[in-house]
């Protein structure tokens, strides 16, 4: 158990004294800000039959466990999709690979450290709808409990199983990389629907919400949404006085599921994850025989090619470097994949090309598109 700590302290330390930690807490704390907008707002993010409740603590800490549960796993996914990515970059892999520490503590020390900074994440979240209320002035009573516990029942399930599939998709090869990041997307996306109609969770108080509105206002009709909904026109949004609920078994249970996709994913990475084994280390080199096929044959030619076609102004030569070190190290197949696809969009009918190879080849190409602004570093 010390050898689990001590790799959770330097992991943490490692990872929390980049810039960019503190730059997601203060934006986590912006976001918190925009969870809960004023009154004259143009967008509301929780609105019952029309209705929302007074900013108390009771409110504020349903709202933003409703919310942290919709929105946290899409971007606290990406923030800890890193933990042994950090190892790889920095070569630090080759040293853990020589030492003598196993599998299950390196990866269960890597899944401490990814809760902590999320956890870390939501307690600055916290700290700011305090502030929030205060700063409204709907309710100057600080109820810690009624803010803290949905918190613990509905997110915390949640922040352990976005750590666990976090380290699944790295420990598997062919989801470590941008497909990976895409795959999740699309989970996320699927996983909202599954969220709001839970019987157990987030979609229970939705409904005891809903009922306990129509019982106190049973003259009004209005609008339930959860999310963010837009609107052009400022319109004043009723309030009511909401006094809370505590927790029950019911809501416990629904954190079950969640507890076993976590166990589930941290089993699967422990089968898949290689340890940095001599061949992962080596698995990034090109295949030679393509590698000298492409290169030679085909790059060096469209490379000459271009060198003519820019070579007069200093915005086309910067264009084609560009072009150049976006596409540099990418597989042989990737660009035989990209041919493919704009080769069939010109024998298929609109209607399949709108429906099924536009948005194949935009997902194709997104992987590429996305490392535009860390070309540099």
């Amino acid at each position: 158990m010390n050898q689990v700590w001590q790799c959770i302290v330097a992991d943490f330390k490692q990872r929390t004294r980049q810039q960019s930690f503190v730059v997601t807490l203060l934006a986590m704390s912006v976001l918190t800000l925009l969870f809960f907008p004023s009154p004259d707002a143009h967008y509301q993010t929780l609105v019952i039959n029309g209705y929302r409740g007074i900013y108390n603590s009771a409110w504020l800490g349903i709202c933003l466990a409703m919310l942290n549960v919709l929105f946290l796993p899409l971007i606290c996914f990406y923030l800890v999709k890193n933990a042994l990515e950090l190892d790889r970059k920095s070569m630090t892999c080759e040293l853990i690979a020589a030492t003598p520490i196993n599998k299950l503590t390196f990866l269960l020390a890597k899944w401490c450290t990814s809760v902590f900074i999320l956890v870390s994440i939501v307690l600055v979240m916290l700290l700011s709808s305090i502030g929030i209320q205060l700063y409204y002035g709907e309710s100057y009573q600080i109820d810690l409990w009624a803010l803290a516990w949905p918190q613990f029942v509905f997110v915390l399930p949640m922040l352990l199983a976005i750590a666990a599939i976090a380290i699944m998709f790295e420990s598997i090869k062919w989801l470590r990389g941008g497909l990976g990041n895409v795959v999740y997307f699309f989970l996320w996306i699927g996983s909202i629907v599954q969220t709001i109609e839970s019987v157990s969770g987030i979609g229970a108080l939705v409904d005891h919400l809903d009922a306990e509105v129509a019982e106190r206002f049973p003259l009004q009709q209005g609008n339930t949404n959860i999310g963010i909904n837009i609107s052009d026109e400022t319109r004043e949004i009723n309030t009511f006085v909401w006094q809370g609920i505590e927790p029950t078994i019911m809501h416990l249970w629904g954190a079950l599921p969640l507890l076993l996709i976590c166990l589930g994913c941290l089993v699967l990475a422990f089968i898949f994850f290689d340890r940095f084994s001599a061949h992962s280390l080596s698995e990034n080199k090109p295949d030679l025989w393509m590698n000298f096929t492409l290169k030679t044959k085909v790059v060096s030619l469209l490379d000459s090619f271009f060198v003519t076609l820019t070579q007069h102004f200093a915005f086309t030569r910067l264009l084609r470097l560009e072009l150049k070190l976006i596409l540099k190290g990418h597989s042989v197949y990737w660009f035989i994949g990209l041919l493919v696809l704009n080769g069939i969009q010109l024998f298929i009918s609109q209607d399949l090309l709108l429906s099924i190879f536009l948005p194949i080849s935009w997902l194709w190409c997104v992987l590429v598109i996305s490392q535009l602004g860390q070309l540099e570093k």
